[in-house]
């Protein structure tokens, strides 16, 4: 089952930025909006002036239409992936650095005015409007630090030129203000970014367990559950497929002669030689020495036997091992998926199959007929082998059938 890799610091932070970008725009821009409705309404009643008005007007249009593309958005799947979302929030930044130098020019052109009541109000205003628009872009420090400081040093500039002693008094106390914003801003984003490292640590372990759980420790192939899983995904999708049941021949004599320690670097080979024969199909090991091959996309027997003869092929040739050269063999049962509830009967039918193969001789390849379910063995060895290998494909029949009701 193919799974998402796992997102690191850096893109899980775009993420996130970008998330809260979609939630926080909208409310900046009607923030502007509502600013430049006070303003322009302050500046038409109180000074005799309309260029102002002229030089806001094509930045309100903008900020308009921002404000309905980032609320469609933030409404929506947007499905984009993290190096657009990175270009979008780079556009963002610019876009703001634009409308900051934009308002702090009709900013610097009315506070001209010799009438201090105009200038401390027009102060006021685009102060507190700078602020709470930095608040909402704090996930963005570059836009809230260019929304403070642009509105700042452009009142700041302005009162000081002014040469009046109350307003260079209110131009250190906007510095003061600005830099105390500035700590803040950064510590709500260094909070921001431990929040999000911390999200994307305890996503990488919740992958790292589900791995774990879906992985053999020992060969590092997909376990039982992951072979089940993936076998239920293709069988949701309707896609075509076989499995193929293997089993070793010869690895307990390896393994008792050997110990533990040269039998499990024995699997740990067979292991690798499946992947390395099995091309795009899904390998597993679902027991001590037994392992499946889910082949997606075959519905033909003869193509399903010759990918796993290739298998069995490549597991037959000689292991260079510890003590030396050896040999094990691996016999093989294949079994066709053919419709919706077929994949109950489908790990009896590949089990019943390989037992057959195994009856006969180390090596072989065999798929499923309905004849193999009632025929019976030539020897006493080989009833009983019959039986003992019957009840087990019984068994985890059984096993499957509890899982689904």
């Amino acid at each position: 089952m193919d799974r998402p890799r796992p997102i690191d610091f850096e893109d899980a932070l775009v993420i996130e930025q970008f998330n809260s970008m979609t939630r926080n725009i909208p409310p900046v821009f009607v923030n502007i909006l509502f600013m430049a409705g006070v303003f322009s309404w302050f500046i038409y009643t109180h000074t005799t002036s309309t260029t102002a008005l002229w030089l806001a007007g094509p930045l309100v249009a903008v900020c308009g239409g921002r404000a309905i593309y980032w609320r469609n958005l933030g409404r929506r799947s947007h499905g984009f992936d993290v190096a657009t979302q990175k270009r979008m929030l780079r556009t963002v930044w610019i876009l703001c650095a634009c409308l900051c130098v934009g308002f702090s020019s009709v900013v610097i052109f009315n506070l001209a005015s010799p009438d201090l009541f105009v200038q401390a109000t027009i102060a006021i205003l685009v102060i507190a409007t700078s602020i709470a628009i930095a608040l909402h872009l704090f996930a963005l420090p570059k836009a809230a630090l260019a929304a403070v400081w642009s509105a700042t040093s452009s009142t700041v500039f302005v009162f000081l030129k002014s040469g009046d002693a109350m307003l260079i008094a209110a131009s250190l106390s906007l510095l003061v203000i600005a830099i105390a914003i500035t700590r803040l801003l950064t510590s709500l984003f260094s909070d921001f970014c431990a929040l999000v490292r911390s999200r994307a640590e305890i996503d990488a372990m919740r992958e790292d367990a589900l791995r774990l759980a879906m992985t053999d420790p020992l060969t590092g192939l997909p376990n039982r559950r992951m072979f089940e899983l993936q076998m239920r995904e293709y069988v949701e999708s309707g896609r075509p497929f076989a499995l193929a049941a293997i089993d070793l021949d010869g690895f307990k004599p390896v393994n008792d002669a050997y110990g533990h320690a040269v039998g499990d670097a024995c699997l740990a080979e067979v292991a690798r030689r499946l992947r390395a024969s099995a091309g795009h199909a899904l390998v597993a090991r679902i027991g001590g020495d037994e392992f499946v091959l889910l082949l997606e996309g075959v519905a033909h027997e003869a193509e399903a036997v010759a990918l796993a003869r290739e298998a069995v092929r490549a597991l037959s040739k000689p292991y260079r091992l510890e003590p030396g050269i050896t040999r094990i063999g691996a016999s093989c049962g294949v079994a066709i998926w053919t419709k919706p509830g077929d994949e109950v009967e489908l790990v009896n039918r590949a089990d019943i199959a390989l037992y057959h193969a195994k009856s006969a001789r180390s090596g072989r390849v065999l798929a499923y007929t309905e004849e193999m379910a009632h025929a019976q063995f030539e020897t006493p060895e080989s009833a009983a082998l019959q039986r003992v290998l019957l009840t087990k494909a019984r068994s985890r029949y059984g096993e499957r059938r509890k899982r689904s009701a």
